[in-house]
């Protein structure tokens, strides 16, 4: 490291690793420190700033970093859950939707989600459904119509 990004690196580490335990927990932050700062150094604006910009900009890329982390997670974890309940089912005997159906009902909100699986998974009408969740019938319509658009749409894509 050159032009006092060295010093810098010394002088902001331990703030940065910490931000990071707590943004991402401590067993991913010295990587998504690691990352961070080398998005950052290695970014094309980085020659530019001042001593002062240079260290707003390394929180910033850590902050940026661990949001993509732990979005990484979170789809990893998602996919993970789908294996496995894919796994169980097949071995209790029961149906399982293909992987293309799994990624279009994830993509839709978590109200959908919750609608959508109690429509078809659970074979509830929509007053049932309304009652569980404590919105009117109406609006489990509404949920019902959005998320059937938007799987139809995802899955003749």
């Amino acid at each position: 490291m050159e032009d006092g990004t060295a010093e810098l690196y010394r002088k902001h580490a331990g703030d940065l690793v910490r931000l990071s335990s707590m943004l991402v927990g401590p067993g991913d932050a010295e990587d998504v420190f690691t990352e961070a700062v080398l998005n950052a150094t290695q970014s094309r604006v980085w020659p530019s700033l001042d001593e002062d910009a240079r260290g707003a900009y390394l929180y910033r890329t850590l902050v940026n970093q661990a949001h993509q982390w732990s979005r990484s997670a979170s789809r990893r974890r998602r996919r993970e859950a789908m294996w496995a309940a894919r796994t169980r089912a097949q071995s209790d005997g029961v149906p399982v939707p293909a992987p293309e159906v799994w990624e279009a009902v994830a993509s839709l909100s978590a109200r959908q989600r919750a609608v959508v699986f109690l429509t078809y998974w659970e074979d509830l009408d929509g007053a049932s459904i309304a009652e569980r969740l404590g919105i009117s019938v109406g609006t489990v319509r509404r949920y019902q119509v959005r998320a059937r658009e938007q799987l139809r749409r995802r899955m003749n894509d």
